[in-house]
């Protein structure tokens, strides 16, 4: 691996005000991947080859100030932001590699290793629309139309994949386009820590994620993909729900595939310091009580819900066994396992 790194720190006003800044482009060679063996050698398969080259680059900025401060009270304040953009350079050659065990057609997420995309990037038809025929019970999707694109050198015979950003075309003569990363390009943090009198302190930061897309399963599995009951595939009155379900295997992710952003009270703490008579008592030289609680408020998400259906914490992954880091899938349970 090679990185180039530059930044600077900074104490302005009296070191009333920090600043930290880091800016980095990490390039990493010779990465693991599978490569598939010539027929003509007589053993089918693929062969693990040092390949690949992936990079990464981003910057880090903090910011750190104390507005007030006196005898009996202060405030300090903290702001964190970091940007990440991941790509994979080159891949020797080789085809799309699978995120997850099976084959393109079948892996749960559909996440792929792609030249010039991010890692473990999300693969799937996106559906732009569709007619309905019929009412009820009987209700079906015609005239399904999805998102086009130019076909990547990349792309098997048997799954096509694009960039997306092409004129609609029949879902059936559809690529699956790059539906974004799931590892959040863009993370900002805020804190502060108030101090009250000489005893009481009082903190609590609040994150953001974003920038990066996941497939709720709870979502998928209860509109398409396994159970069925929800109000919008039972009414049936929704064209693209219709269309999605349409896609048979294609399609029964897509019902769960969000824009994953989030802002979250990540946590807050109240500590009282006693003082040192009291702790003297004890035979001790300080003693501290703390009160904390973490994830207790979920402020905003960009998507709360997928055709009606609510959705569950954007931060849960599945990531039992068979299902590799960075998951790009949400779900309460996967399999039972012994322990």
């Amino acid at each position: 691996g090679q990185e180039f790194e530059v930044g600077f720190d900074a104490g302005l006003l009296n070191d009333r005000l920090g600043v930290e800044f880091t800016y980095y482009s990490q390039s990493r060679s010779d990465a693991i991947i599978p490569v598939s063996v010539r027929p003509s050698t007589g053993f089918p398969g693929v062969q693990f080859k040092n390949h690949g080259e992936i990079t990464n680059d981003g910057f880090e900025l903090q910011l750190s100030g104390t507005p007030y401060e006196s005898n009996d009270f202060g405030v300090d304040l903290t702001l964190s932001i970091a940007n990440n953009e991941s790509e994979i350079t080159d891949m020797g050659g080789a085809a799309p590699g699978i995120l997850q065990t099976g084959n393109p057609t079948t892996s749960w997420a559909q996440q792929l290793f792609v030249e010039g995309f991010p890692l473990g990037a999300i693969w799937q038809k996106k559906v732009v629309s569709a007619d309905i025929t019929g009412s009820g019970a009987t209700a079906a999707a015609t005239n399904v139309m999805c998102e086009g694109g130019a076909i990547l050198d990349q792309a098997t015979d048997d799954f096509p994949i694009s960039g997306g950003g092409g004129a609609a075309v029949p879902c059936d003569q559809a690529p699956h386009v790059y539906r974004g990363t799931p590892i959040p390009t863009w993370t900002i943090s805020g804190s502060t820590n108030v101090s009250i009198g000489r005893n009481l302190r009082v903190y609590a930061q609040v994150d953001y994620k974003g920038g990066h897309t996941m497939i709720d399963g709870n979502a998928a599995g209860s509109h398409i993909a396994l159970f069925r009951q929800t109000r919008a595939i039972l009414e049936r009155t929704d064209p693209i729900l219709l269309g999605i379900e349409s896609l048979g295997r294609d399609g029964r992710n897509q019902s769960g595939l969000i824009d994953a952003s989030f802002a979250r009270l990540r946590r807050i703490g109240v500590t009282y310091d006693f003082p040192q008579s009291v702790a003297g008592n004890i035979g001790a030289e300080r003693m501290s009580l703390t009160l904390s609680g973490q994830n207790l408020w979920l402020i905003w998400r960009a998507t709360s819900e997928m055709f009606g259906h609510p959705l569950i914490d954007p931060e849960v992954r599945a990531t039992v066994g068979e299902v590799t880091d960075p998951g790009g899938l949400s779900a309460y349970t996967r399999r039972f396992r012994p322990i």
